[in-house]
């Protein structure tokens, strides 16, 4: 079903919380709606948030979630169920956020499809458990047991300045941590088993310490 310009902005007068609509093009979503303040998840001003999305508005989604937030559109495209995603988004502060993203179809605009989402933080029930991470001094992170891809780190570890907020979500533990191009030779997580615990001491070149 076409949509018309009209019938776009009264729908979108009736939507609530933070959304967007988006223009479905082959590889990029294009911005035809999006909340007031919306800017304000990421942390970013009005004008950044407009310049890092005026061309595809998915270049703020972290480019390890792309592949699967673009599987879970395209699904969406094909069978017409509701969208419902996580996935990570740049954040200007703590270098990324976890997004809770869920949509539907709208209909057609010039033959492209429109793609109604709504946002949450996927982390709000997790700020108390945040909060208590910030407040030690122990550097703590949280990384992908496979790709050792950063997916947390607490704010001690992002004092600890060994990667900017551009980069973090990107960067891997051996590189944050020990300052390293590739996976350490004793990396621990080798040993780690499904549901155990592994405590080891190691030295750290960079700091010079245990």
């Amino acid at each position: 079903m076409e949509i018309t310009q009209e019938e776009l902005t009264a729908i979108c007068q009736r939507i609530p919380g933070d959304a967007a609509v988006y223009r479905v093009m082959d590889n990029a979503l294009e911005t035809v709606y999006r909340s007031p303040g919306l800017y304000e998840r990421n942390a970013m001003s009005e004008l950044e948030y407009k310049y890092r999305t005026q061309k595809n508005a998915a270049d703020l989604i972290q480019p390890g979630d792309l592949p699967a937030v673009w599987q879970a559109i395209r699904q969406t495209l094909a069978t017409g169920k509701e969208l419902d995603c996580y996935y990570r988004v740049f954040h200007k502060t703590r270098g990324f956020d976890w997004l809770h993203a869920q949509g539907r179809l709208l209909g057609e605009m010039d033959g492209r499809p429109l793609l109604l989402v709504l946002f949450t933080n996927a982390a709000t029930e997790l700020n108390i458990f945040q909060m208590l991470l910030d407040r030690s001094s122990r550097f703590i992170y949280v990384c992908d047991w496979q790709t050792r891809e950063i997916l947390y780190a607490n704010l001690a570890a992002r004092r600890q300045g060994a990667f900017s907020s551009e980069g973090q979500a990107q960067r891997h533990c051996y590189e944050c941590i020990r300052g390293r191009a590739a996976v350490c030779e004793d990396c621990f997580l080798r040993a780690v088993k499904a549901q155990g615990i592994v405590s080891q001491e190691l030295y750290n070149e960079r700091q010079e310490r245990w």
